[in-house]
């Protein structure tokens, strides 16, 4: 659907510009500055990371900036080049997990224990406190992604239609963090038995004596895994000047290097803005 637009918009910009038999020589080395922003595919979590399944759809979709040099080869009206292009996130991705919460009081002082089969007697226990509030999130962020991609292109008066195809890499760093610092244990229970008249027996709890809060547990990881790309754009040039657009299809292999399921990997989706300088 991106790369459709694309090359409707492509082809009207053509028709809208004038013919001219001074075209623009747009061959030789170039530098621009590109942002992309767009979707992804959903990432799988591991269930053995203690993650909850509120996290289980988490899509990388932070905004991009980047920088990008190449080289352009004009034969006749047709292109191919070379090009090198860094990019980085410009935000962490985060995605929290709403876990449920509770809290048991014992306020009672008191309980049924046992003094024997069909009877029962009055007793006191210490009263308390347990309560669970734990918070979970998960963090990815794309910090360093460089890619060499070929170019092929056709030049018509001062547009550029071009496909691009490349390889690369991602620096990913990840965090999963387990928050359980607002939670409290009970170090110690206490309980009773209660009888029937049948010699059938319950065990209750009514007590919470030496609790304990929870802590804060993170894992963090960075990894560098491979990527593929494929990309339709057009540019306009004038001058030294030009601008570009461009709809991007960026695979990750994720593979079993991260903290997350080893799946096929995530997919990036995105439309880029570029402004450049040719040399």
């Amino acid at each position: 659907m991106i790369f459709k637009a694309l090359g409707a918009v492509a082809c009207l910009t053509v028709m809208a510009i004038p013919s001219r038999a001074d075209t623009i020589d747009i061959s030789g080395f170039y530098l621009g500055g590109t942002l992309l922003k767009g979707t992804s595919s959903s990432i799988q979590t591991w269930e053995n990371n203690g993650l909850d399944p509120e996290i289980d759809d988490f899509r990388p979709n932070s905004p991009q900036v980047g920088a990008f040099g190449g080289y352009n080869f004009i034969d006749g009206s047709t292109l191919f080049g070379l090009e090198f292009d860094v990019r980085t996130d410009t935000t962490k991705e985060k995605q929290d997990a709403n876990l449920s919460k509770y809290e048991a009081i014992y306020p009672q002082q008191y309980g049924y224990g046992s003094g024997g089969l069909g009877h029962s007697f009055y007793s006191s226990y210490e009263g308390g406190l347990s309560r669970s509030d734990r918070r979970q999130s998960y963090s990815y962020e794309e910090t360093f992604s460089p890619t060499l991609s070929a170019r092929v292109g056709h030049q018509i008066n001062n547009v550029l239609l071009f496909a691009r195809a490349g390889a690369g890499g991602a620096l990913i760093s990840e965090k999963i963090t387990d928050d359980d610092s607002g939670s409290v244990y009970c170090g110690q229970t206490q309980t009773f038995t209660a009888y029937d008249q049948f010699g059938n027996f319950k065990n209750y709890m009514v007590g919470c004596s030496n609790p304990y809060a929870g802590k804060v547990q993170v894992k963090e990881r960075d990894s560098f895994r491979p990527t593929a790309t494929l990309a339709l754009g057009a540019e306009y040039h004038f001058e030294k000047m030009f601008a570009r657009v461009e709809g991007e299809l960026r695979h990750i292999f994720l593979d079993d290097k991260l903290l997350l399921s080893p799946s096929d990997g995530a997919t990036r989706y995105a439309i880029s803005t570029s402004i450049g300088f040719r040399f």
